[in-house]
């Protein structure tokens, strides 16, 4: 109907938190913001990857997940967005909101199992202290703003574009190995 309508163009203009690829094998994420570094790119996708793994071995041995709201996770979200790593979290075990750290550090022991089977545990671990330390993206921009206006966060946008990176010859930025 909404292609029909022209509303969209095609199906991928449908936009959902979390579904199937339409045309591969893979699961989209795109609840998430946008990680500024690769190092924050990589942490991501370890860790998305390590909870479809744990979550589809919690269905194949029979524990299924409580049932959520949709009303409770838009609110969940929004809390999320609005307070950042900063701020608390809506633990939807419990009800109540708490420290981002603390949902963190369980998603983190969620997903252990999964992430020690891969060598990634160690690796994650201390890639989610050193955001926690050092702040994600927006954090970190709005430090920029606050120290060197618009200018001081395009600085410090294209340095987090390319941190992790050496630069070649010809001016290009590659991953370093």
């Amino acid at each position: 109907m909404l292609r029909e309508s022209g509303s969209i163009l095609d199906t991928a203009m449908i936009y959902w938190d979390v579904r199937l690829s339409a045309h591969l094998p893979t699961i989209e994420i795109r609840v998430s913001d946008v990680p500024a570094t690769v190092a924050e790119t990589v942490l991501l996708a370890t860790l998305v990857r390590a909870l479809v793994v744990t979550a589809v071995a919690a269905v194949d041995s029979g524990r299924l997940a409580d049932p959520i709201d949709q009303g409770q996770l838009r609110s969940a979200c929004w809390r999320a967005a609005r307070d950042g790593l900063a701020g608390s979290g809506f633990d939807m075990a419990t009800r109540r909101l708490v420290p981002v750290v603390r949902l963190l550090n369980r998603l983190l022991s969620y997903t252990r199992s999964c992430l020690e089977e891969s060598g990634d545990y160690a690796h994650t671990r201390d890639a989610m202290a050193a955001v926690l330390a050092g702040g994600n993206g927006a954090m970190r921009q709005r430090r920029a703003l606050r120290a060197g206006g618009l200018m001081g966060v395009i600085d410090s946008a294209t340095h987090s574009t390319i941190e992790g990176c050496r630069i070649t010859e010809s001016g290009q930025p590659a991953l370093e190995r």
